[in-house]
């Protein structure tokens, strides 16, 4: 059939479709053509009505001379947060300085250079310094007081998370007196946290205080308090905040707000929902009241990442929602096997709520989902897995029948007692040219039947964007010549574990020693190979070392307080 598009700009489109075609796949093949290269989605209107974009085009009773409209929109994937590095690693040679901005965010030196990088850090900053990043380099305390001893009145902007403070740090910052818009000092090991409120003033905006383990409630309390034009607040994994609703109510400016491991109650988080009007970006826990989902519909929100624990008519409400983003992780209440389940029974609300839904981007995390929840969502899917183990229910096999879903994924995680079936993962990389970040892991190193190598070999020749890449316990016939071949195709692979992919020594494998070299060549920015065998890992450690500038087995460690770090696993 063939349709007539209109863009914003006035421009006409015609192209012709099936009328089996779906909404979401007219949408997808639009913005691919008219915004190549550009992360944005499209929604489709007539007469001012969204086309539900899971409806097929002949579900949508459109005649030939109807006009419809195309409002291209940012897609924008679900945030991070939980993982020790979010940022790419950079070298020293990245490090941007001019006379007001310097940012270092994400440089990676072994912990016996991190002084040597500091002294260099300390010397580039100037009079007019407006700007300091210095996110995910894993300084300690005393890199730290070096750099902010040097600080000027003029700075306005400090991206610092991902550090080593303490209190002699917090009063450093202090005694200069600063007016900073935005406080980021999130993800850090901070054991003091007193002085934080006379870091903050009127005029903070932004405040990263994430996953801060000290941090007293009665702390950020008084801190939030002089903070009344606050636009975003990121407190995740605190959870000494859960009875801090009342002083997070009180910032009405906020745009975003990301509290997940947070679980306030229910009252309270309609307290936030009531009074911070202005809400854009949302993460939250705890969503088991209708209430909660109605105050939610009242804000004009972009992108929500909700939590959900009571199921039965709150996720059809909540996947109702007008947003462009959504994420749902279904939050196991106590006694509740089978809450993660919740997408695989009495699917019949939910499929008509995602059909209808007109949010662009969408992530889920559950054990399973139903094959017509997922033909539902289509190409919007760009995220799946991370539910509770299952063993009875198989998320390759279902992405393996709706190929569609598989357009725009960036992320999947399957169950650790999913027996992968090779075909099966090479059908589903065939499909995934978006993926990033791929687990496989299982969780017992005699669990895995096949050999998995056929898939790994279409990771390779199909998804080029892969960063992390965890196969533990997931055998090959030959893990290192297999990996090898892949490899050649992940030019942006960070992560790579293999530990438990053969059920002989490692030095025994045929090709092994080839390995380091292999992928210190082909994957220049990978950060870790996890092997799990003395030898091997010396072995991986000297190799790619030699060759590759981002390597090695220093870690950013925030469960202690000094610059040597440990691994991630």
């Amino acid at each position: 059939m063939k349709l007539c598009f209109r863009t914003m700009d006035g421009a006409l489109l015609d192209a012709e479709f099936e009328a089996s075609d779906f909404v979401y796949d007219v949408s997808q093949q639009l913005a691919t053509t008219h915004k190549a290269n550009q992360q944005v989605s499209a929604r489709l209107t007539r007469e001012g009505a969204l086309l539900p974009p899971g409806f097929r085009l002949s579900e949508c009773a459109l005649k030939e001379d109807d006009l419809i409209d195309v409002i291209f929109v940012a897609w924008t994937p679900p945030l991070e947060q939980s993982r020790l590095e979010v940022l790419p690693r950079r070298t020293i040679d990245a490090l941007c300085v001019n006379e007001t901005h310097l940012d270092a965010s994400g440089i990676f030196t072994r912990s016996s250079e991190r002084h040597e990088m500091a002294v260099q850090l300390a010397s580039n900053i100037r009079p007019s310094l407006i700007v300091l990043d210095i996110r995910q380099c894993g300084l300690s305390t005393e890199s730290l007081l070096q750099i902010f001893e040097l600080l000027p009145e003029s700075l306005q902007e400090l991206w610092a998370g991902r550090n080593h403070f303490d209190g002699q740090v917090l009063e450093c910052l202090q005694q200069k007196s600063l007016k900073l818009r935005v406080l980021d000092i999130g993800y850090s090991s901070c054991e003091n946290m007193q002085k934080l409120p006379d870091l903050v003033t009127e005029l903070t905006e932004q405040l990263m205080l994430g996953d801060l383990d000290d941090m007293e409630a009665s702390v950020f309390e008084a801190a939030l308090a002089k903070c009344p034009h606050l636009r975003l607040l990121d407190i995740f994994n605190n959870d000494s905040l859960e009875r801090s609703f009342g002083v997070i109510a009180q910032c009405s400016q906020l745009r975003q707000l990301l509290a997940k491991r947070v679980e306030f109650p229910i009252e309270g988080l309609k307290q936030i929902l009531h009074q911070c009007l202005h809400l854009e970006h949302l993460v939250i826990e705890n969503v088991q009241d209708l209430s909660v989902v109605r105050s939610l519909a009242k804000l004009n929100l972009k992108v929500l990442q909700v939590a959900v624990v009571e199921t039965g008519q709150i996720l059809p409400a909540i996947v109702a929602l007008k947003v462009e983003t959504l994420m749902i992780s279904l939050q196991q209440a106590d006694g509740d096997a089978d809450a993660s389940l919740a997408f695989m029974e009495d699917v019949g609300p939910l499929v008509e709520s995602f059909k209808s839904s007109p949010a662009t981007c969408l992530a889920l995390e559950a054990a399973a989902v139903d094959l017509e929840i997922l033909e539902a969502i289509g190409t919007r899917l760009c995220s799946i897995g991370q539910g509770w183990d299952s063993a009875s229910n198989s998320i390759l096999s279902s992405l393996a029948k709706t190929p569609l879903c598989c357009v725009n994924l960036l992320s999947l995680s399957i169950n650790y007692f999913e027996q992968i079936d090779p075909k099966e993962l090479a059908q589903v990389a065939a499909a995934c040219p978006m993926l990033r970040d791929l687990s496989l892991n299982a969780d017992d190193d005699e669990f895995q039947v096949a050999a998995i190598d056929e898939g790994v070999l279409a990771l390779g020749q199909h998804c080029h964007k892969l960063e992390h890449l965890d196969m533990y316990d997931r055998i090959m016939a030959q893990p290192a010549q297999t990996v090898m071949t892949a490899c050649e195709g992940w030019p942006l692979l960070r992560y790579l574990c293999m530990a438990g992919c053969t059920r002989e020594d490692w030095e025994t494998v045929e090709q092994i020693h080839e390995l380091p070299v292999v992928l210190a060549t082909k994957c220049p920015k990978i950060q870790e190979v996890v092997i799990y065998d003395d030898e091997m890992t010396q072995l991986f450690d000297a190799e790619l070392g030699k060759r590759c500038a981002l390597y090695g087995r220093d870690f950013l460690d925030f469960e202690t307080d000094s610059e040597d770090c440990s691994d991630e696993d």
